[in-house]
Order: structure tokens, then sequence, then C-alpha cells
């Protein structure tokens, strides 16, 4: 009899450390060692016997499949395909050369078995489903080979049919399930559960099923959630004879919803959720059969393939100069060829381009810039050299990226940016009227977050929410982001990015003014200022909005591209906001064309003159902008709402606007009298118009 024998000083797996002790009466310079105690199985109460064949003396490690080195790889969620030994073999191939000997997917069929009987009746969840019969299996323990492979990645060896099944898992990647045939009451049909249906599963958890999970059931009810995990009443057992193997293909995003709302995380989900081969399940089918026979004996029958419209293989077009042109080094023609070809691509040569077509498990090439990487990936980013660029003449400052110039003016006058969730509620979608451009997210992880937002208002108006429960009354932020806006089934939501800048509360006292609510015109003037500094032509009319009480449209350079307003009261109450709020958006896009040249500082000092209007309350300040502007000269080169006054003594019905006037001249000194006569003529055409300027002789003011 042979046995691995641990000498004095061998340290085991589980970290015990073998030493010499008295064992009645003799002493023991080491021990027999069990499965359990070299790591490789659960058997604990026998010795580990070797072949009679075997050299006493001789190194045990390469017999028991330890003489190797465990590599701890992190895979993306893009890359399913290397959720088994043969996608990461290809992969080493590809960058090792070498022959890469792949198992064989050939079966031998018995046609007298029959093709077992079925029905999809939900395609969406199950696009292709495969069944095969087994008979006359004979369950046991599964020889040592295999239950060593599955204990050394941490799987727990069971029987040789279930055992099979998991080995193919870590093998090819994809999920396989096996049922006891007897079991089965009449023919499997996928289908979507009802509503109060249970299964108890082979984690040995009874579930009620929400109404809707796609499920495999028998006319007896559920005997596998699709895709996660199977059902304890069709296991197979000791005395199972007859098998069906199920290899299927399951709708990715369904998986990972149910696997999300049941709670239940398993190797087959895992694989699942990202994205299996739709075109491998008959060769997993065949895998499973083969090895079943080889290891359980019986005969295996056809395999039953039912499928609707799966995932075409992409096919791409790689221009033979791009790789170099992207990568930045000469990739030679026949090397783009060789590793892709190598990665299992199929590779026809058209001229001046590659026509590449991929294989159906590498779901996450689909574009020529795809292949590039892959061709990088391959060659080696170390084998790129690298270069320092010259920097060429110098010709000043370059401009500084738009969205960091708009964030910089925007806190420059006293806001701050914020970052706000990009997901919104339905409720949200229905109180703005948005529900025709909403892009809805089909597997959301609560109601809370089940659109993606087409207003970048929604997300700050909940942060308003927050900072007003937590008793922050005075808030000013901002936030450059995205919306999205659905466009129709055939195409991708639109994208725009925009600044939106949200605030309510007081303004604080200063020097030049009394503490106040803020208004309509706060909001405006960032909007102005944050325009006039990008040198942007813009305008401001009235204008309506859904969700806003009153407000205006904003055009830039003869395109409306924003807007401003108050937030209405029933769209405020919807998340809990207790003051008026201002809001205002412009599309960053619109704001590139702006281009602001060198300004030549002034060396002579403006002239300040203030005029206070009183005018009707439905005339807009636009249109009093508009006659002064009218009225005046190039000397005028600023004009800015000082205050907006209603009430007691005015009229009703009325508003008293004083306004801010700035004169200046670029290369003399202005006289007073000379800027008088410009306030004359602004008094005079705003007389003409009905406009009563208030007091006239101190009305206006010297600042």
């Amino acid at each position: 009899v042979k046995a691995v024998f641990a000498l004095e000083g061998a340290q085991l797996p589980g970290g015990l450390v073998v030493e010499k002790r008295d064992i009645g009466g003799y002493p023991s310079c080491g021990m027999p060692l069990s499965e359990k105690e070299l790591g490789i199985g659960e058997k604990a109460d026998e010795v580990l016997l070797l072949p009679a064949n075997f050299k006493a003396g001789d190194d045990p490690l390469p017999y028991l499949g330890l003489d190797d080195w465990i590599y701890e790889l992190y895979i993306t969620p893009n890359r399913p395909d290397l959720l088994g030994v043969i996608g990461i073999a290809l992969d080493l191939k590809a960058v090792c050369g070498g022959e890469l000997r792949l198992p064989s997917f050939e079966v031998e069929e018995n046609e007298e078995v029959g093709l077992p009987d079925f029905e999809i009746v939900d395609y969406e969840a199950c696009p292709r489903f495969t069944l095969r019969r087994i008979r006359g299996i004979q369950v046991g323990e599964s020889p040592d080979w295999l239950r060593w492979r599955l204990y050394l990645i941490g799987q727990r060896p069971l029987n040789n049919v279930v055992d099979v099944s998991n080995y193919v898992l870590f093998e090819t990647g994809h999920p396989t399930h096996i049922y006891d045939a007897a079991k089965i009451e009449g023919n499997l049909v996928i289908r979507r559960s009802l509503k109060g249906e249970k299964i108890l599963t082979l984690d040995g958890v009874e579930r009620q099923l929400p109404e809707g999970v796609p499920v495999i059931a028998d006319s007896g009810g559920p005997q596998a959630i699709a895709g996660i995990i199977g059902g304890e009443h069709s296991a197979v057992s000791e005395g199972t004879r007859e098998v069906l193997v199920e290899s299927a293909y399951f709708r990715p995003e369904l998986v990972r919803m149910w696997s999300q709302k049941l709670g239940i995380r398993t190797e087959s989900s895992q694989r699942f959720e990202r994205g299996a081969d739709p075109g491998f399940p008959p060769d997993a089918s065949a895998r499973v059969a083969q090895l079943l026979l080889k290891l359980a004996g019986g005969v295996a029958g056809p395999v039953k393939d039912d499928f609707s419209e799966l995932p075409r293989p992409s096919r791409v077009f790689l221009r033979k100069d791009y790789p170099s042109r992207l990568l930045g080094v000469d990739i030679p023609e026949e090397k783009t060829h060789d590793i892709l070809a190598g990665l299992g691509f199929k590779v026809e040569d058209r001229g001046e381009a590659f026509y590449v077509e991929v294989p159906t498990r590498r779901r996450d090439i689909s574009i020529e810039a795809d292949l590039v990487e892959e061709v990088g990936r391959i060659y080696g980013y170390g084998n790129i050299p690298g270069k320092v660029e010259s920097s060429g003449e110098f010709l000043g400052k370059k401009p500084r990226d738009l969205r960091h110039r708009v964030r910089e003016i925007v806190s420059r006058l006293g806001f701050q940016e914020v970052q706000s969730l990009e997901f919104v509620s339905e409720r949200e979608i229905k109180a703005f009227s948005a529900e025709d451009i909403a892009v809805r997210i089909m597997n959301p992880l609560t109601e809370q977050f089940s659109c993606v937002r087409p207003l970048l208002m929604m997300g700050l108006l909940n942060v308003v929410s927050i900072n007003q429960r937590r008793g922050v009354r005075d808030v000013r932020i901002f936030q450059v982001g995205k919306e999205f806006r659905y466009r129709g089934s055939e195409e991708l939501p639109e994208e725009r990015e925009v600044l939106c800048a949200v605030a309510s509360g007081r303004l604080e006292k200063n020097w030049l003014e009394k503490e106040r609510e803020l208004d309509f015109y706060d909001v405006k003037g960032l909007l102005t200022r944050l325009l006039e500094e990008l040198g942007c032509g813009y305008d401001i009319e009235e204008s309506d909005l859904p969700y806003l009480d009153y407000g205006a449209a904003v055009t830039v350079n003869g395109k409306r591209c924003g807007w401003i307003g108050r937030l209405k009261e029933e769209i405020a109450e919807l998340y809990d906001l207790k003051f008026p709020l201002y809001v205002l958006e412009v599309e960053i896009a619109s704001l590139e064309p702006c281009e602001k040249g060198p300004v030549e500082i002034p060396r002579y000092p403006p002239v300040k003159r203030d005029i206070s209007v009183l005018m009707d309350e439905e005339v807009p300040y636009r249109e009093l902008e508009r006659l002064i502007r009218k009225a005046s000269s190039s000397l005028l080169v600023e004009i800015r709402v000082i205050d907006v006054y209603r009430g007691k003594p005015l009229p009703e019905g009325k508003k008293s606007i004083t306004v801010g006037l700035l004169y200046q001249h670029m290369e003399r000194t202005l006289q007073d009298e000379e800027v008088d006569g410009e306030v004359e003529k602004i008094v005079e055409i705003l007389a003409k118009e009905g406009y009563i300027i208030r007091g006239y002789e101190g009305g206006v003011r010297r600042s």
C-alpha cells in the first residue's frame, strides 16, 4: 500500500504544520494524508492511496494535479466569454501562439431514445432552448480527477451527473441544467410564472415567485428559475436512471433583473446576465452528454433545438491602415490579420480593408475601433514606443475648454456646483408632461429610478429639496450635465449637454441694499453676465413653458437654446419646496460659436446714471431695455436692473424699475454735460411711449 506522506515540518493547505509526536510510546516523524488534509476533497476518514506502481519517495503533486500555478483573473463585465477555461485559452493562444487542443463536441446519439418534447411560450425571455434525453445512467461518485478539479476551484463535488454539469460550466463558460426525467410531469414549458406559484430551489429555500418570472415548468409547476437556479423537486438523486439535459440562451437583462429582485446570485446567473453565447447551447449539450456517457454510462438521444431570431455575428470593416493610425505604431497588415484570426475571428481580405466576422461569443465587438483595441491588446501596449511631441510654435494661451469656462463663470457669480443623479421617477416625468420624450429603463432598481432624466432641472430640484428639509433656505446651485430624450425605438436617445442653475431664498444685506427675496431679475442677471463674458450675442423674450409660472426664452446668435423663469407651484409641491424657485437652462453647444477676442482695458473712467421708470405691470423689462438702447449711442456700454418695486404708494397694476446706465469712451474722458444729453434722449423717447420717469428732476441720479 502506498500513500501520500507528510514529513516533520511540512505545512499542509489548512495551515497545519506536521510535528514529531509520540503515539502509543512510539515516535512519529510524519503522517499519511487524506483528501481533506491535502485540500483536494472532503474525505477526511481515510488515507489517500496511490497506484501500486508509484515509486516510493517520488513527488505525488504531479499525480494529484497540484504541481501548477493558480492565477487570479479579474474579468470585466463586457467579457463573459472569459468566464470559462476555453475562452481564456483562446486569448492566451493569440498572445503566446502554439497549438490549442479543444475538447470534442461530438457525441454518439441513438435515435431510438427519441426527442424530448417541450414548448417555448415566451421567446422574449428564452430565445433558444435545447433538450436531450439520456437513458440508463448510473449515478455515483465522480472519478478523482473530476472531484479534485472541482474542489480546487471552490466547487463541492456531489455526484458524477451534477459534477459533469458544473465541470462543463467552468470549462466552456456556458451553464447547463440536468433534470431527473422520471420526476417531470408531462412536457417542459418555458413561460412566465403565475401569481402565487412556489418553487423549492436547490439551495433549500422555498420561494413564492412574483408574477412574470421566466421559469421552466411542467404540468405540476416551476422546475427551475430560467438561467438562475434549478428546483429541488426534479433534482438528480442516487436513484436517477434517466435525465434531461437542458442547454439554453436566456435574455441577459431579464436574468439580471430577476436575479436581483429574488436575491439569488449563482454561477449560472452571473454568466447569463452578462450575455452567454447564443450559438453555443448545442455544443454545451453535446459536451455534457459526452462526459455523462463516459462517467455514468447510458445512451444519449438526439438534441431538440428550438429558437427564434438570435443575435447575429457582427460584421465589421477594418481599414488596413487604421490600427497603425489609431495606435501610433506601424503594425503590418499580416500581423493584424494573424491577431484577429488567432482570436477566432473570420477575416477576409478585401483590398484596402479586412471584412471581419466576429463570433457570437464576443458581444463586446461591434465597431472598427473595437477591432483596433483587440489588435493593440494582443500586439502589446508595452511594445508601442513612447514619443515626445514637439510643442511647435507658441501662439499664445489656448482657449480653455468651454465647459470649464462656464463652470468658472457661474461659480464666480456665487453658485455652487453639484452632481445629481441621472435617474428620475415616472411620477416626475408625468409632472413635467414629459411622457413622450422619457427614456425608460427596462430593469430599474426601484420605481424611483425608472427613467433617465429628460431635464437636468429634475435632479437639481431633488438637491434643493434635500437642502430645504435640512433647514438651508438660501440655495444657489448649478450643474453642467446631460439630458436624455427618446427619439423612437429605431434610434438612440438624443443627448444634450446643458447648464442648469437653480436659486431660491434671500439676497444678503450689503452696503448698497437691504436684505430681500431673490427674484427673476437676479437669475436673469446671472444668465446675461455669463453670455456677455463668453461674447455671445443674445436675446431674451417672454415665453410660456408648461412647468413655469412665467418665463422667457433665450436666443443666442439667432438660435433658441434655453429658458429662464419661476417654477410652477404644483411642480414645487412635488418636491416639497416651500419657497419660490427660479431656474435657468442653456444648451452648452449653442455657446461654442461665441468667440470673445482680446478686450482692451479702458484707460478712461466710466460715468454712471440711474433712472427710475414707472410702467404697467404686464410690460416686460426687455421692452424698456429695447427703448433705452434705441435712444442711446455707442457710449452706453452697460444696462442693468438695480431694483424692482411694487406696492404703496404706487398705483395698483404698476411697478417701478430702477435701471443703472454705464457710459464710457475708449479714447477720452466723458463730460457730465455729454452724458446728461444721452440721458435726456432716453427720457424723451420713454415719455413718448407713455412711461413715467419718477421725480424726473431728481429721478436721474449721478453715481
